[in-house]
């Protein structure tokens, strides 16, 4: 994929980035204006990338988990782009670099997503919610590639849209 940050566009061609960006922008658009639509998108997002309804229900529920978390510790709005874009947010870009660091051992990434995406007191909770879908996801063979720090330091010293992959 490409690792260009300034393209207009980004396909997320692997099943595990699709199911964070897509699953997180379906699921957190559903909760917050109550869309029974973006609901189902979510669910049927996770049923067609995971073997059986049974892990596609224990990574949905450890998704949940890390929206409501990011809800309550978010540190800014959390923007994110319509279900059908394929460049991402500041804050979306910042949380697969989370969930990609966590299942890649990149405590540095880690922190610096964490930290820009939440407030020091309220790291700690969002930590826990990440690494369980991060686990989760990386458990049932669903591991996002490296984010290296140079894409996530140009991510938040840019305003535009950027593409992660």
């Amino acid at each position: 994929m490409p690792t260009h940050l300034h393209e207009s566009t980004c396909r997320f061609e692997c099943s595990a980035e699709q199911l964070v960006l897509f699953g997180y922008r379906n699921w957190s658009y559903g909760y917050r204006h109550h869309s029974e639509t973006h609901i189902q998108e979510s669910w049927a997002l996770h049923t067609k990338h995971l073997d059986n309804i049974s892990q596609a229900k224990e990574v949905l529920d450890a998704l949940i988990l890390f929206v409501n978390a990011l809800s309550e510790c978010a540190s800014c709005p959390l923007r994110s782009k319509p279900t059908d874009q394929h460049s991402v947010t500041r804050e979306e870009g910042l949380i697969l670099g989370l969930i990609s660091a966590i299942q890649n051992g990149n405590d540095h990434v880690a922190e610096t997503c964490l930290n820009q995406l939440t407030c020091a007191s309220r790291c700690w909770e969002l930590s826990h919610a990440a690494e369980r879908y991060a686990i989760t996801l990386r458990a049932l063979n669903q591991k996002l590639q490296p984010i290296p720090m140079s894409l996530i330091e140009q991510l938040l010293l840019s305003h535009q849209n950027v593409s992660i992959h």
